[in-house]
């Protein structure tokens, strides 16, 4: 463990802004992974991507029979300045980093998987860049993405160009990346779901403008068009204005008189240790939230039959579960094809073909496994979700998250498992002001709710809803800094 922590610390030194671009020569597998210098997001301060690699590949490669070992497997992290693609000629500098690459990746016999990028404004120009990519002979040739963080509308994205030999069998499919972040229709379930359950209907969307999330505008409308047409001319929720979010919320008369839910979910990062372990973190930034704490819920995910565990070592750790999970499932993709074809990197077969045949399952980290591919036409990645909300002790008695454990931090109140589309209660919610909660309209949850559920496309963004009598809820994008 010693030796890989030197390793992964010196590869992470290796390639800091603008140095010779160098993949490492014997691994059967090599990942790439592109890092801002500066602590751009909230997130940087709770999580080390370089350990949360290592950690999957010591995990998953002990899953292989012994085909994959941790020495298999080469990691190059390459440092680029600024937040976003407006700050320190970032564009050249990933398109420089880019460039050298691809000759490298033609050059070696392994596979090369790019992991990432990370949330903000690259997604577009890597995701792009990555589809547009030269296809060579070898399959193991070319660059291949597993993307963890950005906005999604599929699972799947395919090359831009023909593979060559597309008639071989093994290299029909084309597939570029996969993202392993909820796509937009699968985030569109639990929650139309969870308002539905509850009768919220009358919907005001709201997102934060920054040069983080510059979709949110444009995902704004969408969720208005996907929310106000679920069920056609059924009984359906109403989106009666869309703006930008103004913080303060926590102040206002309607909130303090528990007349307003707020649901919050992360769509680039729904995975529920890291969503408690970042929250943890902001509460102690600022302890006084108070009703608008007391009436929040955390729409938080697992992969499915990764049972939820408040006492799970991860919320005592550094790792990042969805850069662990897009490294653990690279890593059992490798194992895959080197099991199909005598433990040798093929050349006709694509880095992706197994999940094209049926749904595979990725050993990731103790009590976490994905199940990922292809179920007749449709790609699926099941998944559980668990709506969290905050404890009496932190809403109403201002007691310190610092050391507090989990347990006293976060209450588990609804549980929608992977494909039920109704929800289990849990723990009832104690709202704000003696409160029974936001009113709700039965229409939306009985009898008189006819119209059939259909999963439509809602955006993977940062997402608050918030429900009152009035205005039944708020939908907030935003990206903490």
């Amino acid at each position: 463990m010693k030796s890989s922590v030197l390793l992964s610390v010196f590869l992470f030194l290796l390639c800091q802004y603008y140095c010779s671009v160098e993949l490492p020569l014997g691994p059967k597998l090599r990942l790439v992974f592109v890092l801002p210098s500066n602590h751009c997001l909230i997130e940087n301060q709770v999580f080390d991507v370089v350990q949360s690699m290592w950690a999957a590949v010591r995990y998953s490669t002990k899953r292989t029979n012994g085909l994959i070992r941790p020495a298999d497997v080469g990691i190059l992290v390459h440092v680029i300045p600024g937040c976003s693609l407006l700050e320190e000629n970032q564009v050249a500098n990933i398109a420089e980093f880019l460039q050298q690459l691809g000759p490298q990746v033609e050059a070696l016999e392994g596979y090369t998987v790019y992991i990432g990028p990370t949330p903000g404004s690259t997604c577009a120009l890597i995701n792009d860049w990555v589809a547009q990519s030269k296809l060579v002979q070898a399959a193991y040739g070319s660059l291949r993405q597993i993307d963890y963080a950005c906005v999604a509308d599929s699972l799947v994205r395919y090359y831009a160009k023909t593979a060559p030999r597309k008639s071989a069998p093994g290299m029909r499919y084309n597939l570029s990346a996969v993202t392993i972040g909820i796509p937009n229709e699968g985030l569109y379930r639990p929650l139309h779901s969870f308002l539905r359950q509850r009768g919220w209907r009358n919907i005001a969307i709201l997102y934060e403008r920054s040069t983080l999330a510059l979709q949110n505008a444009g995902v704004s409308e969408t969720i208005a068009f996907l929310i106000t047409h679920a069920n056609g001319d059924e009984e359906n929720m109403n989106v009666f204005f869309t703006g930008s979010f103004q913080w303060g919320m926590k102040d206002m008369p309607i909130i303090q008189k528990g007349q307003v839910a707020i649901v919050i979910f992360d769509s680039g990062n729904v995975l529920t240790y890291d969503i408690m372990r970042l929250y943890k973190l902001m509460l102690g930034k600022e302890p006084n939230l108070g009703a608008a704490a007391q009436s929040t819920f955390l729409m938080t995910g697992l992969p499915s039959t990764s049972v939820y565990d408040i006492g799970s070592k991860l919320l005592n750790s550094n790792i990042s579960v969805p850069v662990a999970i897009a490294t653990g499932m690279a890593v059992g993709l490798t194992y895959l094809n080197l099991k199909a074809n005598d433990n040798t990197i093929p050349e006709e077969t694509d880095f992706f073909s197994t999940i094209m045949c049926g749904i595979e399952k990725f050993p990731i980290l103790p009590n976490l496994t994905l199940y990922f591919g292809r179920e007749d036409s449709n790609f699926i990645m099941p998944y559980d979700y668990y709506f969290l909300g905050f404890s009496e002790n932190v809403t109403q008695n201002n007691v310190s998250v610092i050391g507090a454990n989990f347990d006293e931090i976060f209450i588990l109140h609804s549980i929608l498992l992977w494909p039920r589309d109704s929800l289990d209660d849990i723990e009832i919610k104690v709202w704000p002001g003696g409160s029974s909660g936001p009113e709700a309209d039965h229409c939306l949850q009985s009898l008189c709710y006819t119209g059939n559920f259909e999963l439509g496309l809602l955006s993977p963004i940062q997402i608050a809803l918030v429900t009152s009598t009035l205005l039944t809820i708020f939908v907030i994008g935003c990206f903490f800094e």
